[in-house]
């Protein structure tokens, strides 16, 4: 609507200005159309003439101004109407910036909404998961704990040890009646007659059982002790009873530290066997049998293993 007042106004002008160049023409004094009647006429026209020649210059002087101002005006009028032009396009590019803002906004609220559902959820769902955690966390450690306290190794009661000993002892006493019979035979076999005179028998001489411990044991052609401590020490690994340099020894089994290191040592194998469980799943072990180990030469080598029975 501004453009199209101020072509209106500038069509006016226009008229306006194309009127008074006409006018302009017609009161030029050369005119070709201008007519020529009489002397009186002559003589009044020469009168108007003159006035005209004196009044002429100030209207060519006000034309001119006129024109100058009509060509400013028609300047301005175009410089305004390239203004509206710019304004008009500033405006649209306004509101298409504005259109397209909005979009932008619209699109940035929907986005943001969306990001806080998804983490409200996320929330909700870890919340969930902790629980979760938290729940088989707890049953975890009560699970163990009743394994721990299932599979606890009982400790190794004293009656068991004097059972060992009192096997052990009588096993010597029996070989000492054989030897007994033996030397007893042997007389009877050189007696000749009732009436010979006994002979003094030899006293035997009776060798005490000597109680120490063995370390692990080592591996050469065979499994051997290095040697018999008489003291237990943090070396000891087997509690033997010797006599007649023949020892018999069992794995120490008190604690589970001690059980522990028998079933996790590739040395212990060289003096012990194994039944019943893998040793990764054993959790008690039982004596079965003790071993044997003979000394020679500096050496206690092992004749028999001992055997340990393994349960879960």
């Amino acid at each position: 609507m501004k453009a199209f007042n101020i072509r209106t106004v500038v069509l006016a002008l226009f008229a306006g200005g194309l009127l008074l160049t006409s006018c302009e023409d017609e009161a030029a004094p050369n005119n070709q159309n201008y007519p020529v009647t009489s002397d009186n006429q002559e003589t009044t026209t020469s009168t108007a003439k003159g006035e005209n020649l004196t009044i002429a210059p100030i209207n060519m002087l006000e034309l001119d101004s006129i024109k100058h101002n009509i060509e400013n005006l028609k300047k301005q009028i175009g410089e305004s109407s390239n203004r509206a032009d710019k304004y008009e396009d500033e405006i649209k590019n306004l509101k298409e910036q504005e259109s397209s803002n909005k979009l932008c906004l619209l699109i940035s609220l929907v986005l943001g909404i969306i990001s806080l559902i998804i983490a409200i959820v996320a929330l909700a769902k870890a919340s969930k998961f902790n629980k979760r955690l938290d729940k088989h966390g707890n049953d975890i450690y009560n699970l163990k704990q009743s394994a721990d306290s299932r599979f606890a190794p009982t400790p190794r009661q004293n009656g068991s040890d004097d059972y060992y000993q009192l096997k052990s002892r009588l096993r010597i006493l029996e070989d000492e009646v054989k030897a007994l019979k033996r030397t007893k035979n042997a007389f009877d076999d050189n007696r000749v007659s009732p009436y010979t005179p006994k002979p003094t028998p030899t006293p035997i001489p009776v060798v005490e059982t000597q109680k120490g411990y063995f370390g692990q044991p080592t591996q050469a052609d065979r499994g051997y002790f290095r040697s018999f401590l008489t003291a237990r020490d943090s070396e000891a690994r087997f509690s033997a009873e010797e006599k007649n340099n023949v020892a018999n020894f069992e794995p120490l089994l008190n604690t589970r530290a001690e059980l522990e290191t028998l079933l996790h040592t590739d040395a212990a194998k060289l003096a012990v066997d194994f039944e019943g469980c893998s040793l990764q799943e054993a959790n008690q072990a039982k004596i079965i049998k003790p071993g044997v180990a003979k000394f020679e030469g500096n050496r206690w080598y092992i004749t028999q293993k001992a055997l340990v029975a393994l349960t879960r």
